[in-house]
């Protein structure tokens, strides 16, 4: 089968490419809240096309959801409760009614966690700039 394949099925390469963790460019430029800059960085240096590919279209989308680092305590203050569990560590979360991510700043910062979290944002935004869409309603 050609293209994405099945979507109970991972792309080896691709889930390869994203769990390294993102250049020190990249970095910097989430330090500076630039989220865009930060996925048009991750889609130059990402070793995946597919990849490649949707980081400049979560680029494209991500509107002016802001990016940030906190601690894991940081994260969880903001959280509803029963989001926040004591036996996990947070990684990076999506704030829905802020329009904002928060990255965990004591662990590492991987292509997979900023890619996530910008597909939640950028899911968010789309169901807002439809408001006839079956989830918005």
């Amino acid at each position: 089968m050609k293209g994405y394949g099945s979507m109970y099925t991972s792309d080896a390469e691709a889930v390869k490419a994203i769990t390294k963790n993102v250049s020190a460019k990249t970095k910097k430029l989430l330090e500076q809240g630039d989220l865009k800059g930060a996925l048009l960085e991750i889609a130059k240096t990402v070793e995946n096309k597919k990849m490649k590919t949707i980081a400049r279209g979560l680029a494209a989308n991500i509107g002016t959801t802001s990016v940030s680092f906190d601690t894991d305590a940081g994260i969880k203050g903001r959280m509803p409760p029963q989001y926040a569990s004591e036996n996990t560590i947070t990684h990076g979360v999506f704030f829905h009614g802020s329009n904002a991510i928060v990255l965990n700043k004591n662990v590492p910062t991987s292509i997979h966690l900023v890619m996530h979290e910008a597909t939640h944002a950028t899911v968010d935004i789309s169901y807002h700039r439809n408001k006839n869409s079956v989830p918005a309603k």
